[in-house]
This record gives structure tokens, C-alpha cells and sequence, in this order.
């Protein structure tokens, strides 16, 4: 592989993180972004790189893309195209490195990837097992989302989204080729890349295929009923089912939601996660089979586990007083909604749970609107944010606003509200009580914590 590599968005997730490993191994890096602060700061300021103008520098010997900036189609790889520079997705550059690992574990999933990759990750690090690993958020706790500590065990979240949408909508996913992979859910998702939940299973099938194929094993959920229905026809020996039946492998029972931690067990087994609600203790569960099916005991596996309270933007405690608190979330689906202000009334059954919530791309959006509308009901009150619009979205040709989208509500309990006047409205609206304030979204909504939590 090249010394000088140039990544192009290098604040984005994936890019930072991937930036971070590259210079683990001893490469040089340089990157263009543009100018505001990113969550991934925290991670670029780990390692010396060289941002880049509008000309790409000499001597660059591989130029690095994903979908965002116009990908392939940016003046800067337009320029390392016309050099003769070797030019790869993100992808197919991590795909090079899981092939010179030996246990290559993908997480798979249209919910709870970064969740799941960052606590297994973590967990084979107390273990002393020394992982390298790439997770799709900044830092999770002492750890940044990209490291590279030998070719053993290497975890890396596989998305199936395309790697280009719309000229190259090739699930990313099937350019890996996992050992083994834990499987957390199949949902509708990407309507910009599938257009039926069928879509999304033939897809998913694909990936699941290729590595039974190859004699691995899949770790799956076996109360997802889109997941069921395609394992059923595979080899019950390459399979393995976490869940709340009798039927799975790796059963969870006596789920206990704390303040402070969710208790559950395992096939009876006693475990303690400092992450909140049913969704997180059959994510911890898929970890636990797999590392299980690696001949780790549960009672070690246990103690690694219970101190691991969450990544970046997964339901992260922002700020809390006087028995009321801030959190912030990823979520920015239906589903992902749904369990978020769950595992909060689970935790806080008592104080009302409002929602700042920001949607996240036209094309979703407008796919799942009457979902959206649904899954946000379930709060106390919920400000809707105008939406915040992918790269690759033309605002012009959206077919929806936040304004349309509140007014499907029944309940009455949605409202529209702006980056710069929801403060206020919180301000006025529930100044006096003991409440959950969660903002949500995919998008930059989390730059509003700060303010909130001022009036709080």
C-alpha cells in the first residue's frame, strides 16, 4: 500500500476514523472537508495531517472518496483521476485490511451497528485481545472510533448502504468478507437505494450468503421477523439466534431497567450493561454469543462488559440538574425513535420526555412520513426541525417540510420549530419541570445541547 494517502471529507465518520488507522500504520495523510466543527475533531486531533486547497498536492499516491461530496465527481479526485492516481472507496480500502486479519467480524444491521461494533470492540479490548477495529462514531469511551492494533481479531461495521447512490448503488457490505458477522435487525430503510423491505432482504441475503458460504457464521436476532425469514433456509449449523424465545440459542431474560444500568441474563447467566432499554441488552447479547462461540467464559465476558455505558451520540447523557437531563441520539428512523424514548421511560418512567428532533434526508423522510409522525407521538411533546438534506438531495425537488409532516399528527403533541427559536420554545413551554430533553437526529442537531442545557 501507498505512503501519502489524501482522503477526501476526512471530517466524516468513517473517513476521520479511517484517517486515524492509515497513520497508525505509518502513512502520511492528508484531507479537505470543509471548515466547521465536526464531532470527529476530537479524533483527527490525534494525529498531524495536512488539509488541502483546491489542488491536491504532489506525490500523493492514494486518493480516498465516499459518497459524500460528490465522491468520485470532486474537483480534488477529478484531479487524481487525471494524475493517474489510484483512486478507492473507503470500502474497498478497509476491505484490504480486513483481508489480512484473521477473525473478521462484521456488524451488520439497519439499527444498532455502531452500538454493537463499538461494544464488541471494547470488550475484546478488556480482554486483552487487542482488536483493530473501525466504528462509525467519533469515540466511545476512552477509545476513537478507528484503531489499528494487529491483524488477529478486526471488527468493522457493515453498512448496506450503496457506494455511490445514484451511479454506483453496490451495498457496501459486499465488499467485505467476514469470518463471521452478528446481524442485529433487517428494516426498511435507504428508499434512495431500495425501494420495498424485499429489496433490503435480497440484499442482506447476499451478504449473509457469502459468508455461510464461506464457513462462517452468522449471529442473528431472532426476534426480527425479516431476519427470520431468510435464515430459516440456511444452515442451522452456521446460525446462531440471540433473543427473547425459548427457541435461540442465546436466550435474554429478567431484563431489570435501572437509573444507572440495565440488568439482564443470558442462558441464565447474570450480566450488567451501563446502556438502557431492550434494545440494548439484545445488542450486548449479540456480542456475548459470539465472543461465547469464541470459547470466552460468560463469567469473563460479564466483567468486561458491565462498565461499557455507550458511544458518541447513542443516547450520550449531555448534561443533567436538578433531576432534570439532556441526552442526545442518533436516531434518525422510525424504529430508532421508537426504542430511544422507550429505553428512556423505561429509565425515567416518571418525568416527561420531550424530542428535538432534526429528520434526516428528503428521500427518508418522505418514504416513512406517517411512520415518523407515529414513533414521535410516543413522547411528551416533540419540535420537529426542518429537515437537513444529504449532499446528494436537491432541496428544490423535496416533496415534504417539517410544517407537512407535524400536521399529520393526531395526538397534537408535534410542533414546528427552527434551530433558533426551539431554545425558547423549551424555555417557555417547560421551564418548571423535571424532564428528559433528548435530541435526535443524524444530521447537526446535537450542536444545540450547549444552549439547551443553559436553561435548564
Amino acid at each position: 500500500m501507498q505512503s501519502r494517502v489524501f482522503l477526501l471529507g476526512i471530517k466524516g465518520a468513517a473517513m476521520a476514523n479511517t484517517a486515524r488507522m492509515l497513520h497508525q500504520r505509518g502513512y502520511v495523510i492528508f484531507g479537505w472537508d470543509t471548515k466547521e466543527s465536526f464531532i470527529t475533531d476530537t479524533v483527527l486531533a490525534t494525529f498531524p495531517y495536512s488539509m488541502v486547497g483546491e489542488t491536491l498536492p504532489e506525490n500523493i499516491d492514494l486518493a480516498i472518496y465516499s459518497a459524500a461530496h460528490g465522491g468520485k465527481n470532486h474537483p480534488l479526485m477529478q484531479q487524481a483521476d487525471k494524475r493517474g492516481i489510484t483512486i478507492m472507496h473507503q470500502v474497498e480500502l478497509m476491505a484490504q485490511i480486513e483481508g489480512a486479519c484473521t477473525h473478521r467480524l462484521a456488524v451488520a444491521g439497519c439499527h444498532g451497528k455502531t452500538t454493537t461494533s463499538a461494544l464488541l470492540s471494547y470488550v475484546l479490548t478488556q480482554l486483552k485481545q487487542h482488536p483493530s477495529y473501525i466504528v462509525g462514531v467519533s469515540q466511545f469511551m476512552d477509545q476513537y472510533g478507528g484503531n489499528f492494533d494487529g491483524t488477529d481479531y478486526f471488527v468493522f461495521e457493515a453498512d448496506e448502504y450503496g457506494i455511490q447512490p445514484p451511479e454506483d448503488k453496490t451495498p457496501k457490505f459486499l465488499k467485505f468478507n467476514p469470518t463471521h458477522a452478528i446481524i442485529t435487525n433487517i428494516d426498511y430503510d435507504h428508499p434512495d437505494m431500495y425501494q420495498s423491505i424485499n429489496d433490503v432482504k435480497k440484499a442482506f441475503d447476499r451478504f449473509m450468503k457469502k459468508i455461510v458460504e464461506n464457513g462462517g457464521k452468522l449471529v442473528f436476532c431472532g426476534e426480527n421477523e425479516h431476519l427470520s425469514s431468510i435464515i430459516n433456509s440456511y444452515p442451522q449449523g452456521q446460525v446462531v439466534r440471540y433473543g427473547f424465545t425459548k427457541q435461540c440459542d442465546y436466550v435474554v431474560s429478567q431484563i431489570v431497567v435501572g437509573t444507572d444500568a440495565t440488568k439482564f441474563s443470558v442462558n441464565g447467566h447474570p450480566f450488567s450493561i451501563k446502556l438502557f432499554g431492550e434494545k440494548n441488552a439484545l445488542n450486548a447479547a449479540a456480542v456475548i454469543a459470539l465472543l461465547h462461540m469464541f470459547g470466552f467464559s460468560f463469567e469473563d465476558i460479564a466483567t468486561a462488559i458491565k462498565a461499557f455505558s455507550g458511544a458518541k451520540r447513542r443516547f450520550e447523557l449531555v448534561y443533567e440538574h436538578a433531576g432534570s437531563y439532556l441526552f442526545d441520539d442518533y436516531a434518525h428512523h422510525p424504529a430508532e425513535i421508537r426504542a430511544t424514548i422507550q429505553a428512556a421511560r423505561n429509565r425515567f418512567p416518571q418525568k416527561k420526555h420531550i424530542i428535538v428532533f432534526q429528520p434526516h434526508t428528503y428521500s427518508r423522510t418522505v418514504a416513512l412520513a406517517d411512520d415518523f409522525v407515529h414513533a414521535l407521538e410516543l413522547a411528551d411533546y416533540a419540535y420537529v426541525l426542518p429537515i437537513f438534506g444529504s449532499a446528494r438531495e436537491r432541496v428544490e425537488t423535496a416533496d415534504i417540510t417539517t410544517e407537512e409532516l407535524v400536521t399529520r399528527s393526531k395526538k397534537g403533541n408535534l410542533a414546528y420549530a427552527t434551530k433558533e427559536n426551539v431554545v425558547d420554545k423549551l424555555r417557555k413551554q417547560f421551564s418548571d419541570d423535571e424532564r428528559v430533553i433528548i435530541t435526535m437526529g443524524a444530521g447537526d442537531v446535537y450542536h444545540l445541547g450547549k444552549n439547551i442545557a443553559r436553561i435548564m
